[in-house]
Order: C-alpha cells, then sequence, then structure tokens
C-alpha cells in the first residue's frame, strides 16, 4: 500500500548477478528505508547503485532474497507495470523522454489511461515538476535529443518513490537537475561519485 507521505522499502538479502553469474552486482544486500526517507546510493562505476534501484522499481528481479515495499513482497505482485505506474517515478541517466513532447506533456505520459483527466494530470504534472525545482523547463521542448540524457526532467506519475540513476561525470555540474525533495519514502539517487 502507499500513502501520500510515502511507504516503508525493504531490501532484505538480495543478490543480483548478470551473464549466467560471471558479474556480480549486489551481494546479501539489506537496508530497510521508512516512509520519508531520503536516500543516496554513492559509489564508483558498476558497483550496484542502479541495479539496487532497478529491483527496488521492479525493472528487473532479485536472483535471491527479498524486496518488500509498503509490506508486500515485489514478486507475489501480479502486476508489477501498475506497482511501476502507480508507485515508483525513475528519473533515468539515458534519454527516455518523448522529444515531441514539453516537459509537462512527458511528465503526463504515465497517467494516461489511468482514469485521470486531463486538466488534474496537467495540474500534478506541474506540480511534479516544482517539487524537483525544474517547473521552469516545463512548457519548452528540450533544446536537443540529448538534453532529455542530461537529466532534463524526471517523467512519472505521482510517484511513492521516485528513482534516479545519475552519472556525476559529464554532463557539467550546471546542467545536472537539482535533487528532488519531497515526501517520497525513497528518493534514491545513484551516483558515480565522481
Amino acid at each position: 500500500m502507499t500513502s501520500p507521505g510515502g511507504v516503508e522499502v525493504v531490501v532484505d538479502h538480495v543478490c543480483k548477478s548478470f551473464e549466467e553469474g560471471r558479474i556480480t552486482a549486489l551481494v546479501d544486500v539489506s537496508l530497510r528505508l521508512e516512509p520519508g526517507d531520503f536516500v543516496s546510493l554513492i559509489g564508483p562505476s558498476g558497483c550496484g547503485k542502479s541495479t539496487l534501484l532497478n529491483l527496488i522499481g521492479a525493472l528487473d528481479r532479485p536472483d535471491s532474497g527479498t524486496i518488500t515495499v509498503g509490506g508486500r513482497d515485489l514478486a507475489s505482485l501480479p502486476d508489477l507495470s501498475r506497482y511501476r505506474a502507480a508507485t515508483v517515478g525513475f528519473v533515468f541517466q539515458f534519454h527516455h523522454l518523448i522529444p515531441t513532447l514539453n516537459a509537462v506533456e512527458n511528465v503526463q505520459v504515465p497517467m494516461m489511461g489511468r482514469g485521470i483527466s486531463r486538466s488534474e494530470r496537467e495540474r500534478r504534472a506541474l506540480g511534479l515538476l516544482e517539487d524537483c525545482a525544474i517547473a521552469h523547463r516545463g512548457l519548452p521542448l528540450p533544446p536537443c535529443p540529448a538534453a532529455s540524457a542530461s537529466g532534463w526532467l524526471s517523467p512519472g506519475p505521482s510517484p511513492t518513490i521516485r528513482a534516479c540513476s545519475w552519472p556525476t561525470s559529464p554532463p557539467a555540474p550546471s546542467t545536472r537537475p537539482p535533487v528532488p525533495r519531497s515526501s517520497s519514502s525513497c528518493c534514491a539517487c545513484a551516483s558515480s561519485g565522481g
């Protein structure tokens, strides 16, 4: 279950590897986030930051261990796309925006088809852009396709969890968006640390 103040996130003894075990991303990772916690994952490239965010966001499944969000084990959820649409908002480090839409329209995309009126979607989208301190980018189109790869904005519904994966190498610090400040249960920002 989710609430406006966020949800508890419990990662319990999670392991994840790739390429039939040749690449180990996570080994016995456990953590507990209380509703409203703000967390940053910082470490060198390849240490598993984005992998952990992808597992919490149900974009991938752990090899072992459990992830519980709002008291529900993600492995037992019948519809992970519904969980992602209602609970998690992602800021991807690569371009995942529709280049012909402005920021407000891109943020509304995950809300479409969920019975939310256009005016309500726009109100929520503007609010989310304000929460992320990028409301000034709400109406113009991104200056170029690479702008979306540079974290031009965060698409998403009204997420309980906001997960960002953001490299601290290029782009230049002046182009990085501010870290969102909200009542989300987890704003986990993956950073390569330098």
